[in-house]
């Protein structure tokens, strides 16, 4: 029974380091370029950590990923899952910014 709950808490650490890495990328896609971008990019992250940083460290990122690997803070199975899980969240964010017509690369492009 532990190895099932254990199993458990692997899986709803990798399910928040990708919503909130594909939140993350998302928004820095979406107005990283904006004059409130820093802004945004600052409360998404804030937001981020808040609700999954208790149970993931708040990594959202493979540098602070790989940093709290260095501080101890996860072990080496926890961080390349991370890594792993951050960058197919990088991706699935790519493809919802250049695919989606009203948020995305093409709404950027139709309005200009």
């Amino acid at each position: 029974m532990e190895n099932n709950s254990s199993e458990s808490i692997i899986w709803a650490k990798l399910i928040i380091e990708f919503v909130g890495t594909f939140f993350l990328v998302t928004v820095v896609l979406l107005y990283g370029s904006s004059i409130y971008g820093a802004f945004v990019i600052g409360m998404t992250l804030a937001v981020a950590i808040f609700f999954g940083g208790y149970m993931t460290t708040g990594c959202f990122n493979p540098a602070v990923t790989l940093g709290n690997y260095l501080n101890n803070s996860l072990t080496g199975i926890e961080t390349l899952s991370f890594i792993i899980i951050q960058f197919l969240a990088a991706v699935a964010a790519y493809y919802f910014f250049t695919n989606n017509k009203s948020y995305g690369y093409n709404a950027h492009i139709e309005s200009s």
